[in-house]
């Protein structure tokens, strides 16, 4: 199983780095919170939002949440409606 950390920033948004935001990765995709800039990190890495099915969310601060609606919003349009929480 690989690591890795897409954000480990803090609760105030910082220009340089994402908020919390971990990827498991092996057969499936595990995305660990999804906190601001998780998105455009899976982007980074070449990773399309429909890549993306499972999201364990930790807690419900909004730095560590703050971009699974667009996750959501970017699966329906592109025709996946549905993201197991």
């Amino acid at each position: 199983m690989n690591v890795t950390l897409l954000g480990t920033g803090a609760g105030i948004p910082q220009a340089d780095r994402a908020q919390a935001s971990i990827l498991l990765h092996d057969d499936d995709l595990l995305l660990i919170d999804c906190g601001a800039g998780a998105l455009f990190r899976l982007g980074e890495l070449g990773l399309s939002p429909l890549e993306i099915e499972t999201v364990l969310l930790t807690h419900l601060h909004l730095d560590h949440v703050s971009d699974l609606l667009p996750l959501a919003k970017a699966r329906y349009l592109l025709g996946k409606p549905w993201l197991n929480v």
